[in-house]
């Protein structure tokens, strides 16, 4: 009864977040939401109450029977749910014993769950279970604030604790009344039919949207409708939904737009740089060397990257390949669980340049984007100042060893990954918001960017020198109910700058849609090298000749299995096969991505999902014993 009782608590909890006001607001939530979330969590008071119906039935009601029972629940369940989210822990705690110290947060894991059931016990028995119920309701509304849209184990850990914890404050209460078996019955099928029956796209979307619904991910599962058979590949794209292994090279455009023998191209991006900021100009006096930059170069506005992790968008930008096509692995000197495309064969554009004869060097300041991890490979050389004190190297440090990269001319291609902006290193200002310390730490990535511009410029390589400059993903602060970046594939995440600087080249404002995934290619184009048929760019060169070129690859974006693709005509599609929900937004009358057009079941808006189904069928890389992970 204790546990039924809690559970419903847990569910009105659950309830209550999705009526706080929050940056998307304009979703109304229906009642089929709340059924099933209460379903959902009648179905976890059952499956509590038979776990201790049967364990009491087994060993009786000795005292310690019932601690020993969460334990041993938590260490089984713990391998299958928890020991993702703790094995990066694990490993920084002991790189070289990373499973036996995981082993042990596992064990300390279970012995807190019981250690906290027994003093919720002993404080009931004193007559203060106001204490332990007051905690767990704590815990069970905080779970709907900390990690948002992310860590769905450690949301499960936290509700179940306040579960564990609810239920033995409620323990040893009289009732007035004892439940009929039909009453239970009833309560129990409930349960059963909410997980059974699966909801609908738009309300499995709902629940999934609640911080903090922590029974949602696990058990509610949906089937695609019909789309992929219906969905009309546009003639222009046939090439790019067929296998491309044996796709021929694409000879570079000409003529070329410098003498190769001296160019320098230099490739920066800035983490986390938004779109937004760079193009609408309010921060021009805050970002003045970015800005003047941008006033310099063909500007495209409508940019987007392949991903919203740093990881997977750099691996797919230098391989020009996506997340499905690439093999990621785990590697023996970074934690476990995490994938790399170390052992992934397909070659960086880096290693092309490199084979030609063009200096290449990386400054990276994170120890994951050595060449060892397999995102960066090719590189003549690779600096990496290591940091003392911080997580990352700063900007400041990765440009003094790129001047001295400059010194040595051209040809030669420098890349540099600057992570000041990313919300973990170290903030210039403390008491400013979250936007604000932003806002401020791209200000130390522009100043450092002037200081570089003016090297080049007292080198007299200003006139041989091509600037790229864009980013691997944006950040959000609260659209779509999320906030920093990696979780999600709207918009916020996806468009960032991109600006192609090429000297003696008038400068220019683009619509059109590209892809930081042509960055690879446009390098090839700017040396004279040709692009490999198997890269899913195109060059954007012929932008700074002042032509406009038809660009016929789709606009593609991936992440942690969700998949996003931008079509010709405004529309966009996001399908997540992690919990099997789909949604379409038309962005010439939606740009904030608000109306899912799936949630009135257009049939039409299903073609959009079957054409990403037709992409990722011919391009997802296929080997026996191989499918491609779930990267956090």
């Amino acid at each position: 009864m204790a546990a039924f009782i809690w559970a419903s608590c847990l569910g009105a909890i659950s309830a209550g977040a999705t009526m706080l006001p929050t940056a998307d607001a304009g979703r109304p939530v229906g009642a089929l939401h709340y059924l099933y979330d209460g379903g959902y969590h009648l179905a976890l008071g059952v499956a509590c109450a038979g776990l201790a119906w049967g364990w009491r039935r087994t060993l009786g009601s000795r005292k310690w029977s019932a601690y020993v029972g969460i334990a041993a629940v938590v260490a089984l369940a713990a391998p299958f749910t928890l020991s993702f989210e703790l094995s990066s822990t694990a490993f920084r705690l002991a790189p070289q014993a990373a499973e036996l110290v995981l082993g042990l947060l596992v064990g300390a894991v279970a012995v807190v769950f019981a250690a906290s059931a027994w003093v919720s016990v002993v404080f009931a028995r004193r007559g203060l279970r106001a204490v332990p119920f007051l905690g767990a309701l704590g815990v069970a509304a905080a779970n709907h604030y900390v990690l948002a849209n992310d860590y769905p184990a450690v949301h499960l850990y936290l509700g179940a604790a306040s579960l564990v914890v609810g239920t033995a404050a409620l323990g040893g209460i009289r009732v007035r009344f004892e439940p009929s078996k039909k009453l239970l019955l009833a309560v129990a099928a409930a349960g059963a039919l909410a997980v059974a029956i699966p909801p609908s796209n738009a309300t499995l979307l709902g629940l999934l949207r609640v911080q903090g619904a922590f029974v949602t991910p696990y058990v509610a599962r949906v089937s695609f409708p019909g789309g992929a058979e219906n969905a009309t590949i546009p003639p222009s794209s046939m090439p790019w939904f067929a296998d491309r292994k044996n796709a021929p090279a694409v000879a570079a455009s000409l003529p070329g737009l410098l003498p190769t023998d001296g160019v320098v191209v230099v490739f920066v991006t800035v983490d986390s740089l938004r779109a937004d900021v760079l193009h609408g100009r309010e921060y021009d006096t805050v970002l003045p060397n970015l800005a003047r930059l941008r006033d310099e170069s063909v500007t495209f506005t409508n940019a987007r990257t392949p991903g919203s992790q740093t990881v997977v968008t750099l691996a797919e930008v230098f391989a020009g390949r996506y997340y499905s096509q690439l093999r990621w692995a785990s590697h023996p000197d970074m934690p476990p669980h995490d994938f790399w495309p170390h052992r992934d064969p397909s070659p960086r554009f880096p290693e092309l340049l490199r084979d030609r004869g063009v200096r290449t060097t990386a400054h990276v300041g994170a120890t994951w984007l050595l060449s060892a991890q397999g995102i960066t490979r090719g590189f003549d050389e690779e600096t990496f100042p290591k940091p003392e004190r911080r997580r990352y190297a700063t900007t400041a440090e990765l440009f003094s060893s790129m001047e001295k990269s400059l010194d040595r001319g051209g040809p030669a291609f420098l890349f540099a990954h600057l992570l000041d902006a990313h919300a973990t290193v170290r903030l210039r200002s403390k008491d400013a918001g979250h936007h604000e310390r932003y806002i401020d730490n791209l200000a130390v990535v522009d100043e450092q960017l002037g200081a570089l511009r003016k090297k080049v410029e007292s080198l007299g390589l200003a006139q041989k020198c091509v600037w790229i400059i864009s980013s691997d993903h944006g950040e959000a602060f609260g659209e779509h109910k999320a906030f920093g970046h990696g979780v999600t594939l709207y918009d916020e995440l996806l468009r960032v700058p991109l600006l192609l600087h090429v000297p003696g080249r008038a400068p220019r404002v683009v619509h059109e849609p590209v892809s930081i995934i042509d960055v690879g290619p446009t390098v090839l184009d700017l040396f004279g090298l040709p692009t490999p048929g198997t890269m899913m760019g195109q060059s954007l060169t012929d932008f700074a000749r002042g032509r406009t070129p038809e660009l016929t690859r789709p606009i593609v974006a991936e992440g942690r299995l969700k998949k996003a693709m931008v079509f010709p005509d405004g529309h966009k599609v996001i399908v997540d096969d992690r919990h099997h929900v789909a949604e379409v937004y038309d962005l010439d009358t939606d740009p904030g991505e608000l109306h899912n057009l799936l949630d009135s079941e257009d049939a039409e808006a299903w073609k959009y999902v079957g054409l990403l189904r037709k992409f990722f069928g011919a391009h997802t890389l296929w080997r026996i014993g191989y499918r491609a992970p779930y990267r956090r």
